[in-house]
């Protein structure tokens, strides 16, 4: 990903100031990208962005506490390894952390936005703080642990949510970096929802499902993060690349040669050139975005090399986004059909007999133009031969997308952790028991 070359390219930039300080404008006429300016990012006032940053204080502070109470080596923070602590252990900790749950719920429940990444000085100040919210994420999950282990099936589900509020909060940073990290705290708290949902009863899995619709909708879309991330690249072209490209082509060679990258010295490369490219490139892809998966056109990389590196990140968010988005409305889904199981004793046979009292509709699939598939067994009553009826109820229900690869699998889920193509189904099967 590129942004593990910024700091190459700034201190390239910083040389390069050197260089051409005080020599005159070889182009005098306007540059196209003096035009342009960030659009202006509204802050809530208050903004809960600022109140996770006290959580996140009051989170060091405890945990400096406990490691001195503690005995040497003794777990202090509630991580990804909670499901491998001893209960009494975990429960301790999210005793000990109750003041930072409070913090973090007041944050969730208030309207928060993320500062914008401005420069590089943006990028460096945002990596730690995303950091952060991944771990405030962490502690959700690891209580939805704690909550499950104590037969406390919706305070498992809605902690699993908040995880996934978490994100999105983050998300309001309209970048790819924070979409990665909305995706990876929707990820954490998917897979606890997913395990709290067969225990929940018909009134739990309502309310679970319209704190789930609520983080759905709160979710930065990937379109919002291909055009937030449009104005990153534009705002990082000012800033630095402009720098590197606005010189004569003997100085972009000799550069080019002194930090091994080739591309920057590429024929016709210049910043004229390449902003152009860059609004080409941007205005495509914006556009894609805003279609389903499914209809999306493979974005042409172009000709220009340093335009060309952003195709590979922006593909690879978008295949990750529908993923976890196949997810969710499949868990969606899941809570309908289980508040129908807790008041009728067995699954629907058709999905369609979830609308409109459990769902408004069955969701749309992101990797195909239809809505959701279910799969049944082991049917609950059976109609007679000569009917030719489906029966009305079963014993095991699944729900799934075609995933990935488009392809109906059956319901053959291929796991929170598949690739891109992965062979299977995006599903969730209810039942069994």
């Amino acid at each position: 990903m590129r942004y593990r070359q910024i700091g190459i390219i700034i201190a390239v930039a910083v040389a390069l100031a050197l260089l051409i300080r005080g020599m005159p404008d070889q182009n005098a006429q306007e540059k196209p990208w003096e035009q342009w300016e960030p659009p202006t990012v509204r802050l809530p006032d208050p903004n809960a962005w600022e109140i996770y940053e006290q959580a996140f204080a009051l989170e060091d502070q405890i945990e400096a506490r406990l490691a001195q109470e503690l005995p040497a080596g003794a777990s202090t923070v509630i991580d990804m390894g909670e499901q491998s602590l001893e209960p009494e252990t975990l429960a301790m900790l999210v005793q000990a952390y109750r003041p930072v749950f409070s913090a973090l719920e007041s944050a969730i429940a208030g309207e928060a936005q993320a500062p914008p990444i401005r420069g590089q000085d943006g990028v460096e100040a945002a990596f730690p703080q995303f950091a952060m919210f991944r771990q405030a994420a962490r502690m959700f999950v690891g209580r939805s642990v704690h909550h499950l282990r104590q037969d406390d099936a919706i305070s498992a589900a809605l902690d699993g949510i908040a995880a996934m509020h978490i994100g999105a909060d983050v998300g309001t940073n309209r970048t790819l970096i924070a979409g990665l990290v909305q995706s990876a705290c929707t990820a954490i708290g998917e897979a606890r929802l997913r395990e709290a949902i067969p225990h929940l009863n018909a009134q739990e899995a309502r309310i679970a499902a319209n704190a789930l619709r609520r983080a759905m909708a709160e979710q930065a879309s990937y379109a919002e993060m291909v055009e937030g991330e449009a104005i990153f690249g534009r705002t990082y072209f000012i800033e630095t690349t402009v720098k590197l490209l606005d010189v004569d082509p003997e100085q972009l060679q000799a550069i080019a040669e002194q930090t091994n990258q080739p591309e920057l010295a590429a024929q016709g490369m210049t910043a004229e050139g390449t902003w152009q490219a860059l609004e080409q490139f941007y205005a495509r892809a914006i556009e894609e975005a805003g279609k389903p998966l499914w209809a999306r056109k493979e974005l042409p990389v172009p000709d220009n090399p340093l335009v060309a590196n952003m195709v590979e990140p922006l593909t690879r968010t978008g295949s990750k986004v529908a993923l976890l988005e196949a997810r969710l409305r499949v868990d969606l889904t899941a809570l309908a059909a289980q508040a129908y199981w807790a008041e009728h004793g067995a699954y629907p046979t058709d999905l369609s007999a979830l609308v409109p009292r459990y769902l408004a509709e069955i969701p749309r699939d992101p990797f195909a133009d239809s809505p959701l598939l279910g799969a049944w067994s082991q049917p609950v009553t059976r109609a007679h031969p000569a009917a030719e009826a489906k029966p009305a109820q079963a014993a095991e229900l699944t729900i799934y997308s075609v995933g990935p690869d488009g392809d109906d699998d059956g319901g053959v889920d291929i796991g929170p952790g598949a690739g891109e193509q992965p062979d299977g189904d995006v599903a969730v099967t209810l039942g069994g028991r």
